[in-house]
């Protein structure tokens, strides 16, 4: 007996949705694909802004035009999924080379040189998905998308933020007469070291012994006063835009802080009034699911 063999798998182009009526699933990942490719387009141009070399810039911004084209018209349901030649070359990694007849290299730093390259793949990704099952392919791809462009904003960000020394936060406590936060926190630490050293002092008999009674009340009041002060180091420093931090590393560097002494991050976040915010910064936060 011949054996039958199995049916084979569904071609890519069975189920496209009409274009005449696509359903919501269908215009929902059309709006995400779009806004997607919108937002790694407005980063991609503002390294082409940055390019001191016209050429440079030139080239980035036929770059942007791609990705923008790339996640909104290419991905129209009823188009044949295929990029054009001139979309393609757009989109391909040399675009970390820029413009080939220019004198130098075009100006990315290396955080950004990698999400550029990502974008790009992912946009020109984006027009195959009408080939298959569009709402489930390209919802995937914009929120990878969206992803590459944070991480090159981050960057972007965080190199603009090395330069203005007066951006960043003050990493020591200490005792701010300008924020009351701030001598809040310092105070309760200084009480707490204080009131240590002089218990510590008191009994190891500071008349008999001056010299170790005094070290080691000193000691004791380190040792009460450093995980705050660590801690206060490390909540400011998650603050700081030159680290680039996603919104993992930075929750992550909140609760280290967090966990060595809570009551001064709920001082200097404003849980006990007025401090560095305690929102996540912006250049962190997550984007709408879309």
């Amino acid at each position: 007996m011949t054996e039958i063999p199995p049916n084979p798998p569904a071609p890519r182009h069975i189920g496209v949705p009409s274009i005449d009526q696509p359903d919501d699933a269908v215009l929902a990942a059309l709006h995400r694909a779009r806004t997607a490719g919108e937002a790694a387009a407005t980063w991609v141009r503002a390294l082409a802004d940055r390019q001191d070399d016209e050429l440079h810039g030139k080239a980035l911004c036929r770059t942007a035009d791609a990705i923008e084209r790339a996640s909104h018209w290419e991905v129209v349901p009823g188009s044949d999924g295929h990029l054009t030649e001139q979309l393609r070359h757009a989109l391909s990694a040399d675009v970390l080379l820029g413009n080939l007849t220019a004198g130098s290299a075009p100006d990315l730093a290396p955080g950004e040189r990698l999400p550029l390259v990502a974008v790009c793949a992912i946009a020109a990704a984006l027009p195959g998905t009408v080939l298959g099952d569009l709402p489930r392919e390209l919802q995937a791809l914009a929120a990878d998308l969206e992803d590459a462009a944070r991480t090159g904003s981050i960057a972007t960000e965080a190199g603009d933020a090395r330069g203005l020394s007066a951006a960043r936060p003050r990493f020591v406590l200490g005792n701010d007469d300008t924020n009351a936060l701030d001598r809040h926190a310092y105070q309760r630490v200084l009480a707490r070291g204080s009131e240590s050293f002089e218990i510590a002092l008191y009994y190891q008999g500071g008349d008999e012994h001056p010299m170790q009674a005094r070290a080691e009340a000193l000691h004791n009041a380190l040792a009460v006063m450093a995980p705050a002060v660590a801690a206060a180091a490390i909540l400011r420093a998650s603050y700081d835009p030159a680290l680039g931090l996603d919104q993992e590393q930075w929750k992550h560097l909140q609760d280290v802080a967090g966990a060595l002494d809570l009551d001064v991050v709920e001082d200097l976040t404003g849980a006990n009034g007025d401090g560095l915010p305690a929102e996540v910064p912006a250049s962190t936060a997550a984007p709408d699911a879309g």
